[in-house]
């Protein structure tokens, strides 16, 4: 099994960035977050960090109402998920993280984006273990410039909600959606878990469209 502690480090705050490309979205554009856009189930992959449970990988459909909008010094969105279906369900739940919230296959977490904050510039290098994104056409050194915001997020599993002040990172997702990534840690007893109490490790992505968007 390979260590998502190395994969997935643990992270105190939620940023948001945008890798700058040909097909960069405009500063002022906006994307749809909603229950029909984006095409594709949000994902959150939830590692515990001492290494002691496999990991969870839940996937869920945005609340209606949601949206993100690209600005050169500071993202404007909002954004609500409920993740309620976790992969190979039918498997022993007993060893994943999140194993004890599982009830007929089915989870219970939620995820809302409360607040983003000032942008600012920096370099990631995309090919590293914490963010395996190939080198391309359009960057084949594989690093990116990127601007970054710190955020907050709000989780419930099962009716406890805590907030999580985490990093996002927003890049196109070609000519047509943005990807979104936020990173976060919380600890598990704070979400009521009692098999696993400790630092939790979550990547949440999601991909969206502009309006009008088929």
């Amino acid at each position: 099994m390979s260590n998502p502690s190395r994969l997935w480090p643990v992270l105190i705050a939620l940023v948001v960035s945008l890798a700058v490309a040909d097909d960069a979205p405009k500063s002022g554009e906006r994307f749809e977050i909603n229950s029909k856009m984006p095409k594709y189930d949000a994902v959150l992959f939830v590692y515990d960090a001492d290494n002691k449970a496999w990991p969870s990988f839940c996937h869920g459909r945005p609340e209606d109402g949601g949206y993100w909008v690209y600005d050169d010094t500071k993202h404007r969105g909002a954004f609500e998920i409920h993740f309620d279906r976790i992969a190979q369900n039918l498997g022993d739940q007993s060893r994943r993280v999140l194993g004890e919230t599982v009830v007929d296959g089915k989870t219970d977490l939620g995820i809302k984006l409360i607040s983003i904050g000032e942008a600012r510039e920096i370099k990631i290098d995309f090919n590293d273990d914490y963010s395996p994104i190939a080198k391309s056409k359009r960057n084949p050194e594989g690093v990116n410039d990127v601007i970054r915001s710190p955020a907050v997020l709000e989780v419930t599993v099962r009716g406890t909600t805590v907030r999580a002040d985490a990093e996002v990172r927003v890049k196109s997702g070609g000519k047509t959606s943005i990807c979104i990534d936020a990173f976060f840690t919380v600890d598990g007893k704070d979400l009521g878990l009692k098999l696993h109490p400790g630092p939790l490790n979550i990547h949440l992505w999601l991909k969206a469209y502009p309006p009008n968007s088929k």
